[in-house]
Formats: structure tokens, C-alpha cells, sequence
């Protein structure tokens, strides 16, 4: 029986040993890992988008049962090619009978000459997480697609699970190791090295580190660190996956590069330590020391001097050593010793030369300055110092002091709103083992802060701290960051504070009181101003008790620009030593709309957990007044709205749900969607916070049936409920680098509805948008579709309105748009950065066909049912439009037509500008610039118009028939004001000048017509001849002219003539003078001059004339040549060349003058000629003076008589008279 056993225990062995041979010999030389190289590329690839090549790999084992790999030239490629990770050797072995007992031992890995090299791409992402995060997106793509990623083998016969394995290396080394990043965009690179490090790894419950290393800003040696580690590892939470499909991830990103070249810290490290968490009483025991040598800061430009901090760990008391340095000659040194454990002591000393205040306040300026935090500490200046030298030693029982630390003369001022602290005096005394605060206070703003009170030796303490009516305004201009107070202005605060502590400091009482009153803050500009009557805080401690209370009395949040506001009157808090309690409140919102809440904050200490309800009803009329007075007229409104929220919190994660119920008889909106008729209409907005990532989910527009209840169970009431309006929403990284996964508003189906003011109106509306990436720059798409829209009462339909979202910005095409048989489209585009500042980039408006007398029945008719508003100038809110154009193919209005009218229009500070105009209306073309204030409605135009048939234009425009003719060229620069012609004509101001070629003026234009003036109609001889005289002319054309050309002039309501000139063969005129384009009153002269072919028709008329007279005084008569004179104005020469040549081939030889005075309403035509008289020179009419004086005096009965015969007369008269005698 031995023999058997014995034979059995041989061949055991010898199987074991033939094992363990081949274990050393054969399967190192058998198994060929080189044939899976291939297959682990592929693996690598798929699941992490890297490459990785390396040399042969080769298994082997050793004695003790290990087996390993190992092989050379490692390289970890990026997918551009570039090299992310290279070492020259790896080697790794396992202790395989360990993984019997679960446990995976790698007994050593080592890794020569590693080098990492980690590039920042522009400055906001790591290569590296770039290919990570492509990879995810892509899987989540494909998940969506319902693209199945194909199975390997391992993955289908998994029958392990690997999280019930421990592992253990403890031996992990890194020779020659080398790891860069480098920010390609900045051109700056931080670089850790060393010769060897040392890592130890056991199954997540300690670590250690071993390593001698440097660490290099660019190709500076800024850290040098020698540091031997071995301490515990704190439990992790595994963290929640918020994995969305739809959801793009990002990886939080912090640019190392520049925050460490913010600081350019530089320091030598040392330490050998060991850390360990007791189990009991949870406390960290450390042994060893730490030693930050040589270290300084630099912040915006000022280097502060070299400072230390030594640490002498033992257990759980430490001895610390540290000197923070202001400047060269200032610093605080404090150094002794502290132990937390079961016996907790202090001893410390602090001592310090003068530290100056100014210098800290210097320190302050660069840290802000650093952290991109703008400030106006650059225009404080403090003095004042502090000076320090005092121990303190106590066991929290007894205390053994001395020294003290002092604060003297302590001033900050700001040079624009003066002292802000002064007169800061601190005494702070340790002497005779009694810890003394005396005569130490300060005035801020002029108001005192006090600090009073003692330890003694017994460690009983007594302190008092007052603060009476602190105002903190001076305290707001002063430090609030600058763009903060660029926004925001705090008008007033008064605060106080009382504290009192008393009692053993192990069983310490504290009092605490505080009151802010008068609270005022608004923005600047103008949305909303808060105010807090006053706030009372107060709490108390004692004998491990905490009780306190909140009172808050008469908050208001007003909005001046919708002239609401929402205010409540009483909040109270309750606060005890596990729970603080927000006892019932009340919000109201305008006149009639009120929400209550109440609320807990339990373990607020240490898992805080808090529940905050709300429940109430808001008034559509309150919520259409806090949208704004514009708008509330396009609403319709009815009833009150059922709200109800819950705020649910867990430490730092919270979930926030409020929902808002509308039924038939209770809503507000601008439009009525049918798919909503009859039913429940639920708004629910649903925001949650996991971790470092806030999602938006079942969240958007509810239908639910009518009659189903409004429940505080917030999850119930969307049960049955039906989507109608989606709204998603994820983003991570909240704390860290924000990244926008997912924004997401879906229409799920097209809704059909109705504008609610036009109660005819139909439309159909669907679309989305999808946004992700970071918040600065999201990329964006997104589509918004209404059709069909129709409008009968107000004569409009518009086929289509498109808006496309893009990551640059928003496109808006508006098709097909009739209003009232005009038709127009319309494409607007801007960028959102243009967007965000109200400016559009670019608009084109376009139409085949404007009948503008048929769009004023749109105007009319849009007025009449537009809900009216107060009648104030309008306002654009700052609109801007960069660039626009307008083309349009055919305008008709009556009977004027214009073709082919384009333009570039844009909008800047509510001027409304049409440049390079272009039209071609009635035959002639208009070009210029016009523009307009949309705010006070000027009007400035600059045109010229060329081409036109002025005969044309006045029969079209004002059914003027034969009034002028010819071709009309003219060129305006004019300004007005006013929307009634009124106001128009009043504010009219600028100038017109003209010219009219070849053409004919009507009834001004011919002579005969000057004959009816009132000077020759009431004139006994000459009316009763001036019908003879104008049959004589009637065929005579003197309303021809080859050129009539002229300025106008237009102020105060008046046109003024400043001349204008015609000129014909037969007559010629120069008119000058004003008309009232109110009253249609005119005061004109017109000077002309006649041919003399025209002038000799005019008989006896032509006879008066000065220049005529002498030479036809035989046959006129004897009455006309005595009152020539009535008929006659004297000029001077250069009146008389002011009025322009005859035509050509005339000559002004043999021409007369003459002069017309219209006066009167230019509606009256004929009658406002008031005179036509004769110009001459005042030598030719002295001598028509003198040779008429030479003429007999007629008496009466020889008033018919002509000069010939009255002088005929006189003759035979005194022959008879010297033959009587």
C-alpha cells in the first residue's frame, strides 16, 4: 500500500515537476504573442481611436511563477500621425498563483524612458480628449441609427467578472521619464522629468510615491521636487454616468499651461511621508515631514519674495514652521505645534516685523489681477502696518500666553469716493497667560467697528464684536469687481452687527446677531430694481444647542419697463442644531397672483438634504402686465394659471421641477393651437444636477384631458400626458470647463392654429434645434417653419416664413407674401454675435408688384384692427441693420408707375437710411439718398431726377391739364418733419433746382393772360381796349419756351423762388417772390421781356410804354399819355439784364419789359394778377415825364382826344384867341 502511494506522490511530482519545466521552458518558446499583434491594434483602434506599434513581444516567465511580457520601441499614436506616448522598453510580470484568490499581483512593471507628450490644441482642448471624444460621439451616433458595433469573441463569452478581482503592483517603475504639455497656439510648454519613478498600487486602499523630479516652464527650472509618499486612498463614489445618446460629450478641460504661467510658482520640495485613516475614530494620522523650500509667486508682474512652510508629522499632532513673506524686510512667521487627537493642544508663536498695509493691498490688486478679476484697487492707497510677536498654549482648559500682535493707524481710501477704513487700531495682547483684545476697532465709511473681550487662564472666554449702521455703498464702489459695478448699482444698505462669545472654549456660547436694512440695488439699465426693507439675523449656541432666525420684511423686485413688481411682505427662517426650516411665505406678483412656499434643510452640517414646496396661482392679467404693456394687446388672456414647484437637494446635487396648468378657461397666450382645444395644457420644466452636470429633461408642452387633476405629486400628474413641445437640455462640466451636450427643442408635429387678435387668421407651424459645444461658441442648427399663414382682416397672406439656426448665426426667409395683390419677399441673415447687440447683418426685400393704393387699404385696415397703443414716438430698442437691399419690379400708384426701383437700406440709431436709389418712374429716373429718423420721423433726402415729362406729371399726379410741358431734369436736398402734411410742410427745409427743356407753360405762360391784371381792368380806357388788344395776340404762341429752369428754396412753411428764369423767341420771364404751401398765399414778380413783334400788337398799351411814348405821342390818347406814369416801374440796368436774352435769333433790341405782381391764393389763378406794368429805366421814364409835361392839359369833353389832336386844338384855340383881339 506504501509502494502505491509512494508511486502515486512520484508521479505527482514528476507530473508537477514536467509542469514546471514547461512552464520555464516550453511556453515562453511555444506560445507566440506576435500572431494576436494585429488583432490588439484593431482593438486598440476601435475602442480608443489610437494606434500602437511596438517591437516583438515576448512572453516569459521565472522561477516563482511569474509570467510577463516584454518588448521594445512602444509608440501611442494620435490619429494625425503624431506621437502621444513613446518609451524605449516595457516589461511586466504577474504572480500567477494569486489569481486564484482573486487577486491580480503584477509583481513589477517597468517602463524605460517613457515620454508623454500631450498637445493643447487652440489653446482650449487636448489632442488626446479631442480623438476620446469623437470616438463616444461617434458610438452614440451609431446607437441612434441603431448600428449595432460588431461582437468579438471576448466580448460574446464573457464569463469573468473583472470586478471581483483586487489588484495589487507593487512595484511600478518609470526610468528616464519624461511628460510634456504643450499649448502649440500660446508656444508655451510644461515639462516634469526625472531619473526614476516609483509607484505602488494596493487594490485602491494605499499608494506610494517615490521619485526625484523637475519640473520646467518652457526650458526654466521653476519646481524641483525629492518626495517619497505612502499614504491611503480615499473612497471614491463612482460617478453617474449622464449618458444620452443624442447628447455630444465633452471632457472638462483646464488649460494648465496658462493657469501655472499666471503664477509661475517656483519652489524646492521635500518629504517623506506616510498617511494612514484610523478605522475608529476616522482621524489622519501622518508620519514624516514635508518641506516647500525656496518658494515664490509672481501675480500680474509683482514677485513676491521666497517663503517656506515646514512640517513635522507624528501621528495626529504636527509641527509646523512657516515664514509668508510680503516684502524683503516684511513677513509673518508662525511656527509651533497643534495635535487634533484625544488630547487636542495649540502652541503657536507668531512674530512678524511691520508689515505695511500698503503692500498688502499691492498683494490683493496682483491676485485679482491674476485671476482675471478687474478691479479698482489701483486707485486705493492704505498705511498703516502690523506688528506681531506672541505665543499662545492651551489644552482648550487652561492657556499659557504671551506677546502681542497690533494693528496701528490703519487707513484704505479710495481717491474717488474717499476713506473706505481708517482709523484701524487692533491690540491684541497674550500677556500673563490671558489672551486680551482691547481698544480695537475701525470706522468704516465713518461708522465704528468694535472688537472686545478676553481668554483667560482658564480658557473661559468672553467676546464682543459690534458693527452699528455700516453703510455699504463706499464699500461696493470700492471692491465689487468692476463689471460688476459697470451693470449693477448698489444705492443703499445699512448694515449691523452684534456678536458675543462666551464660555469654555470646549463648550463655547456664541450669540450672533446682524440686521441689513434699506437695501436698494439696480441694474443700469433699467430692468429691475431690488429692495429689502430690512433683514433680521439671528443665532445662538449653546450647550451643543443652535437655535437662530431669519426675518426678511418687505422684499420688492420691481420692473420699471412692464411697471410690475413681485414682493414678499414676511420670509422667516428657523434654524436649529439638524434642520433649518423655511416656515410658509408668500409671493406676489402684482395685484393679484400669489405663490406660497415652505420648505427644510436637514443634516445641514454634514449630507445636507433639503425639500422646498411652492403652490399658487398666478393672474393672466398680473403675468400679461409683467410681459410688458407692447405686448399685452396681442394676447388673450383669461382667468388664473395653477403653478406648483419642488426644489429637492443631496449634498450637492439637486432636482427642480415647477409645473404650470391652463385649461379653456384659464390662459394666456398669442396664439390657440387646435391640437390644444378643449384639453389640458401643462408647461413643466424639469432641471436636475448630478454631479458636475446639470440636465433638462420631460421637460416642454403637455396635453392632458380635461377634468384630470392638478396634484402636489408633480411625477403623477404627467401620467397620461401627451407631448406636444420637447425641450432637452445637458450640461457638464459646470464647475470646470462648462460644455453645452445638448440643447434640443422639438416640435413633434406640425400645429395648426390662429393668431389670437385676428380672429380669421390660420397658420401651421413645425421645427427644432439642436445646440452643443461650449457655451461661447455652440454650434447650432435648427429650423422654425410657419406656412400658410393667412390674415384676411388684414387683406394678407404669407405662403411661408423659414428661420434657419446655424453656428454663425440666424437666416429668415419670408416666400410669397400678398398683401392685398402686392407682393413681397424678404431674406434677413445675422450673426449671433451681431444679434446679441439688436444689429442685423443683411436684408433684401423684393417685389414683382406694389399697387400702393390697394396696400393703403392694408394700412387701413391693420389700423383699424391693430390693438391701439399710447401715442408716443416709437422706439427700436437700438436695431441696427448693417446692410440691406430693396428691389422692386413694379410700383403703381393712380397713375404713376415706377419701374425698376432698387436701393441699399440700413438701420443705425433709428435712422432708416435708403442710399443709391434708383427708380424709374412716369418715364424718368430718380436717383439719391434718402433717410429717415424713425424716432421723430425727419426725413432728409437727396435726389436728382432726370427725363421726365413734366406734362405728364401734372396730369397724372394732380390732373393738371395744359398747365406746363416738357422735359423736366431737376436735383432736391430737403429735410421735414411730421406725420400730417401739416407738420410737413411746416418743418420743410432745403432746396430744388429745376429745368424744364423745350416746353410750354399754360395759362402763365401766355401774355394775353397778364392783360386781366387789376391795374388794367380798372382802369376805365385801358379795359375797354384790352379786349381788342389781346384778339390781336391770341395768335401769337408766347407760352413756348426752349428753357425754364430755377432754385426753391422751402423754410417756415414757404416756398421761395430764388429765381426762376424761362426763356422763349417770344418772351422770356425772371420770377421771383415766396408762396405759402399751407395757406396757398403768394407774393411773386414776374419780370419778363417781349418781342417786339409781340409788343407793337398791343396798340395803345404798347404806346404807354416810356420808351414808346415820345415816339408814338401823336396818336395816343391824351388820358393814357398823362397817366403813362401808373403803368410804369422803374429798375435798375442790372434788373432789367437779370432778366434772361430771348431765344436764339431773337434780339433784345427792339424787346420790351414788363412786370406782373401776383398776389393772392394760387388756387385763383386769374385772380391773382394784381398788376402788369412796364420796366424802365428811371432816365427814360424822367424823360417821358418831362415831354408828357410839354403836352396841353385837357379839359373836360377832350378826354378822347388824341395828343395829335389836343394839340391840333390848342393850336386853332389860340389863333382864334389872337385873332379876337
Amino acid at each position: 500500500m506504501k509502494n502505491i502511494f509512494r508511486i502515486i506522490g512520484i508521479t505527482f511530482v514528476t507530473f508537477i515537476g514536467c509542469l514546471y519545466l514547461a512552464f520555464l521552458f516550453i511556453v515562453p518558446n511555444k506560445i507566440d504573442l506576435n500572431q494576436y499583434k494585429t488583432d490588439v491594434q484593431k482593438l486598440i483602434k476601435d475602442n480608443t481611436g489610437l494606434s500602437i506599434n511596438y517591437d516583438e513581444l515576448k512572453l516569459y516567465t521565472t522561477p516563482i511563477l511569474e509570467a510577463g511580457v516584454k518588448t521594445h520601441n512602444i509608440t501611442v499614436s494620435l490619429p494625425d500621425g503624431s506621437t502621444l506616448f513613446h518609451a524605449d522598453k516595457f516589461k511586466g510580470k504577474v504572480f500567477l498563483p494569486n489569481l486564484l484568490w482573486k487577486n491580480v499581483r503584477i509583481s513589477s512593471v517597468q517602463v524605460d524612458s517613457p515620454s508623454l507628450n500631450v498637445e493643447i490644441v487652440n489653446g482650449e482642448k487636448y489632442k488626446v480628449a479631442k480623438v476620446y471624444e469623437n470616438l463616444v460621439n461617434k458610438q452614440r451616433r451609431e446607437k441612434r441609427l441603431n448600428i449595432e458595433p460588431p461582437k468579438t469573441e471576448t466580448q460574446s463569452n464573457v464569463i469573468i467578472d473583472p470586478s471581483q478581482f483586487s489588484i495589487t503592483v507593487p512595484n511600478f517603475k518609470l526610468k528616464n521619464y519624461k511628460a510634456v504639455i504643450d499649448d502649440t497656439k500660446a508656444k508655451h510648454k510644461l515639462t516634469l522629468k526625472g531619473n526614476e519613478l516609483k509607484l505602488g498600487y494596493y487594490n485602491g486602499k494605499t499608494a506610494k510615491l517615490k521619485t526625484k523630479a523637475q519640473f520646467l516652464s518652457d526650458d526654466k527650472t521653476n519646481i524641483i521636487a525629492d518626495l517619497d509618499i505612502n499614504t491611503f486612498l480615499p473612497e471614491f463614489k463612482p460617478i453617474e454616468q449622464n449618458e444620452d445618446d443624442e447628447a455630444i460629450f465633452s471632457l472638462p478641460f483646464i488649460n494648465p499651461v496658462t493657469e501655472y504661467r499666471a503664477y509661475d510658482l517656483k519652489s524646492n520640495i521635500t518629504s517623506k511621508l506616510k498617511i494612514r485613516k484610523d478605522q475608529k475614530d476616522n482621524k489622519i494620522r501622518g508620519y514624516g515631514f514635508l518641506n516647500i523650500d525656496n518658494t515664490t509667486v509672481t501675480m500680474s508682474g509683482l514677485q513676491l519674495p521666497e517663503s517656506y512652510f515646514k512640517l513635522q508629522a507624528k501621528g495626529t499632532m504636527s509641527e509646523i514652521d512657516t515664514n509668508l513673506y510680503v516684502t524683503n524686510n516684511e513677513y509673518i512667521k508662525l511656527f509651533g505645534s497643534v495635535d487634533y487627537g484625544k488630547s487636542p493642544f495649540v502652541d503657536l508663536t507668531i512674530k512678524s516685523p511691520k508689515v505695511y498695509l500698503n503692500n498688502v493691498l499691492k498683494i490683493a490688486k496682483a491676485y485679482l489681477d491674476t485671476i482675471h478679476i478687474k478691479n479698482d484697487i489701483d486707485r486705493m492707497t492704505a498705511s498703516g502696518y502690523l506688528l506681531s510677536n506672541a505665543h499662545l498654549k492651551t489644552d482648550f482648559t487652561d492657556i499659557n500666553s504671551n506677546g502681542k500682535i497690533i494693528i496701528r493707524d490703519g487707513n484704505i481710501e479710495d481717491k474717488n469716493i474717499g476713506l473706505i477704513f481708517n482709523k484701524l487700531n487692533a491690540n491684541l495682547f497674550f500677556d500673563n497667560n490671558i489672551f486680551k483684545i482691547t481698544n480695537t476697532s475701525m470706522l468704516i465709511n465713518n461708522r465704528p467697528l468694535k472688537i472686545s473681550g478676553k481668554i483667560d487662564a482658564n480658557s473661559i472666554a468672553n467676546f464682543n464684536i459690534e458693527g452699528d449702521k455700516i453703510p455699504l455703498k463706499g464699500l461696493y464702489l470700492a471692491f465689487a469687481p468692476r463689471d460688476i459695478k459697470r451693470d449693477y448699482d448698489l444705492q443703499s444698505g445699512i448694515l449691523t452687527l452684534n456678536a458675543k462669545v462666551v464660555g469654555e472654549i470646549k463648550d463655547i456660547a456664541a450669540i450672533l446677531k446682524s440686521d441689513l436694512e434699506n437695501l436698494i440695488v439696480r441694474d443700469r439699465a433699467g430692468n429691475f430694481v431690488i429692495s429689502n426693507k430690512s433683514s433680521h439675523f439671528g443665532i445662538a449656541n449653546y450647550a451643543g444647542e443652535m437655535k437662530g432666525k431669519l426675518t426678511n420684511k418687505n422684499f420688492n423686485l420691481t420692473l420699471p419697463k412692464t411697471s410690475s413688481t413681485i414682493k414678499d411682505d414676511l420670509l422667516v427662517i428657523e434654524i436649529n442644531d439638524n434642520k433649518i426650516v423655511i416656515k410658509p411665505s408668500d409671493i406676489q406678483v402684482n395685484k393679484n397672483s400669489h405663490i406660497k412656499f415652505h420648505g427644510d434643510l436637514k443634516n445641514y452640517l454634514s449630507t445636507p438634504t433639503s425639500r422646498i414646496m411652492a403652490n399658487g396661482e398666478l393672474s393672466t392679467p398680473d403675468i400679461a402686465a409683467l410681459i410688458g404693456k407692447e405686448a399685452t394687446p396681442y394676447l388673450d388672456f383669461k382667468g388664473r394659471l395653477p403653478i406648483k414647484s419642488e426644489f429637492l437637494s443631496k449634498e450637492d446635487d439637486f432636482k427642480f421641477t415647477t409645473q404650470v396648468l391652463a385649461n379653456t378657461n384659464n390662459y394666456i397666450s398669442p396664439v390657440k393651437f387646435d391640437d390644444l382645444t378643449g384639453k389640458q395644457t401643462l408647461l413643466q420644466l424639469l432641471i436636475e444636477k448630478k454631479g458636475d452636470t446639470i440636465k433638462i429633461s420631460k421637460s416642454g408642452l403637455f396635453t392632458r384631458n380635461l377634468g384630470t387633476k392638478f396634484n402636489r405629486d408633480l411625477q403623477a400628474n404627467l401620467f397620461g400626458a401627451k407631448e406636444i413641445i420637447e425641450l432637452r437640455a445637458m450640461i457638464s462640466n459646470i464647475t470646470t470647463d462648462p460644455f453645452i451636450n445638448i440643447f434640443k427643442i422639438t416640435i413633434n408635429k406640425t400645429m395648426d392654429g390662429s393668431i389670437c387678435f385676428l380672429k380669421r387668421s390660420r397658420f401651421s407651424l413645425s421645427g427644432n434645434t439642436f445646440i452643443f459645444g461650449k457655451p461661447q461658441k455652440p454650434h447650432i442648427s435648427g429650423h422654425f417653419e410657419v406656412k400658410n399663414l393667412s390674415m384676411p382682416e388684414i387683406l394678407t397672406n404669407i405662403r411661408r416664413i423659414d428661420t434657419n439656426l446655424n453656428s454663425k448665426g440666424l437666416n429668415i426667409n419670408i416666400d410669397n407674401v400678398n398683401a392685398n395683390g402686392s407682393d413681397f419677399g424678404m431674406k434677413a441673415d445675422s450673426t449671433w454675435d451681431l444679434l446679441l447687440n439688436n444689429i442685423i447683418s443683411n436684408i433684401r426685400v423684393t417685389s414683382r408688384r406694389i399697387d400702393v393704393n390697394r396696400l393703403m387699404k392694408v394700412s387701413e385696415a391693420a389700423t383699424k384692427i391693430l390693438p391701439k397703443t399710447e401715442d408716443v414716438p416709437p422706439q427700436y430698442g437700438g436695431i441696427t441693420i448693417q446692410n440691406g437691399s430693396i428691389r422692386f419690379n413694379n410700383i403703381k400708384s393712380g397713375k404713376i408707375i415706377a419701374r425698376n426701383t432698387t436701393g441699399r437700406i440700413s438701420l443705425f440709431n433709428n435712422i432708416f437710411y435708403l442710399n443709391r436709389l434708383n427708380t424709374y418712374p412716369m418715364g424718368g429716373n430718380i436717383t439719391g439718398n434718402v433717410s429717415m429718423n424713425l424716432a421723430n420721423t425727419e426725413l432728409k433726402a437727396k435726389v436728382q431726377g432726370k427725363n421726365f415729362d413734366i406734362e405728364k406729371i401734372l396730369l397724372d399726379v394732380m390732373d393738371m391739364k395744359d398747365t406746363l410741358s416738357g422735359k423736366l431734369n431737376f436735383s432736391s436736398d430737403i429735410t421735414l418733419r411730421g406725420t400730417t402734411m401739416e407738420e410737413q410742410m411746416k418743418t420743410l427745409k432745403g432746396s430744388t433746382k429745376f429745368t424744364v427743356i423745350n416746353g410750354q407753360l399754360g395759362p402763365f405762360g401766355k401774355f394775353e393772360n397778364f392783360l386781366m391784371s387789376e391795374n388794367i381792368r380798372e382802369n376805365a380806357f385801358f379795359s375797354s381796349a384790352v379786349g381788342s388788344i389781346i384778339s390781336n395776340i391770341t395768335t401769337i404762341d408766347t407760352s413756348h419756351f426752349n428753357q425754364l429752369y430755377g432754385q426753391l428754396t422751402f423754410s417756415n412753411g414757404y416756398v421761395n423762388i430764388m429765381p426762376i428764369k424761362s426763356q422763349g423767341n417770344v418772351m422770356s420771364m425772371f420770377i421771383f417772390g415766396k408762396a405759402g404751401l399751407l395757406d396757398n398765399s403768394a407774393d411773386i414778380k414776374v419780370r419778363g421781356k417781349l418781342a417786339g413783334s409781340v409788343s407793337d400788337s398791343l396798340g395803345v398799351l404798347s404806346n404807354i410804354n416810356p420808351v414808346n411814348l415820345i415816339k408814338n405821342t401823336l396818336g395816343l390818347n391824351i388820358v393814357a399819355a398823362k397817366t403813362f406814369s401808373l403803368f410804369c416801374e422803374s429798375v435798375s440796368e442790372e434788373d432789367l439784364k437779370a432778366i434772361p436774352h430771348l431765344g436764339k435769333g431773337k434780339t433784345d433790341r427792339n424787346a420790351t419789359k414788363f412786370q406782373i405782381v401776383l398776389r393772392g391764393d394760387t388756387r385763383k389763378p386769374l385772380r391773382m394778377i394784381k398788376s402788369f406794368k412796364w420796366l424802365a429805366l428811371d432816365s427814360e421814364i424822367q424823360k417821358a415825364k418831362e415831354f408828357v409835361d410839354t403836352i396841353p392839359e385837357p379839359i373836360e369833353g377832350e378826354e378822347n382826344l388824341s395828343v395829335e389832336e389836343l394839340i391840333k386844338l390848342r393850336e386853332t384855340q389860340a389863333e382864334k384867341n389872337s385873332t379876337q383881339e
